[in-house]
């Protein structure tokens, strides 16, 4: 039996390996850096017949950071992710943690009540938004709410130019959007400077564990509500 806790009895299992594992990184994004330090060349996201090295994804990263300092957003502050399940949301992710913020995540299935919702209770003033998700749900839930910037990107950006789109895709197509608000036109246009390096060195990223716990509170409350409406 275990001698340091005789109420683990599964540490017994572990062949002699330590009971408790202090890992190299504090947070979530010094573990992507020191990944992308060691695997730089390595595919970090797949999407279709598409990857993406993990150095890239890095520095695309980095250069949305900027993008998003430079429209005011400093450590502490909620940054909106409304996307499907596109190689975006890594970046959109890393960028907001390189800032400092904190990232609300924003459910693709929602409807503008939902949205508008979560967009209003979080303080967000940034809003990175998938452009058919603009147009059918967030543009109507924006005017009540505290967004400032809207970065919108597509489904189809990071396909190849001659790909035959996914079946799961059939039918997209991209949306006009308005200049300077593109997203991977922002990351193309913006290269970190040695000043941005340095800001995006020192933003720490902030705990969102209260946060969380109060939206998904506020969540509850909003389901126990629509539940009831429908009873």
């Amino acid at each position: 039996m275990t001698q340091d806790n005789p109420n683990r009895r599964w540490h017994d299992l572990y062949d002699g390996r330590p009971g408790i594992i202090e890992p190299a990184s504090s947070t979530a994004l010094e573990m992507f850096r020191a990944t992308a330090a060691r695997h730089g060349d390595r595919a970090l996201v797949h999407y279709f017949d598409q990857s993406i090295t993990a150095a890239q994804i890095d520095a695309m990263s980095d250069s949305l950071a900027v993008a998003l300092q430079q429209r005011g957003t400093e450590p502490g502050d909620r940054i909106a992710v409304h996307l499907q399940n596109i190689p975006q949301v890594v970046i959109a992710v890393l960028a907001a943690w390189k800032c400092g913020a904190a990232v609300v995540p924003c459910n693709p299935m929602w409807r503008e009540r939902e949205l508008t919702t979560v967009l209003r209770d979080s303080g967000a003033r940034v809003l990175i938004c998938q452009d058919d998700l603009y147009r059918e749900v967030a543009h109507a839930a924006l005017p009540s709410t505290a967004i400032q910037h809207t970065l919108t990107t597509s489904a189809l950006d990071f396909l190849a130019g001659n790909a035959v789109l996914p079946r799961v895709l059939a039918g997209s197509s991209r949306e006009p959007r308005a200049e300077g608000n593109d997203l991977l036109e922002l990351i193309a246009a913006r290269h970190p400077d040695p000043a941005a390096e340095v800001a995006l060195r020192d933003a720490r990223p902030q705990s969102q564990n209260g946060f969380k716990v109060e939206l998904a509170k506020r969540c509850l409350v909003h389901a126990l509500d629509v539940a009831t409406r429908q009873a």
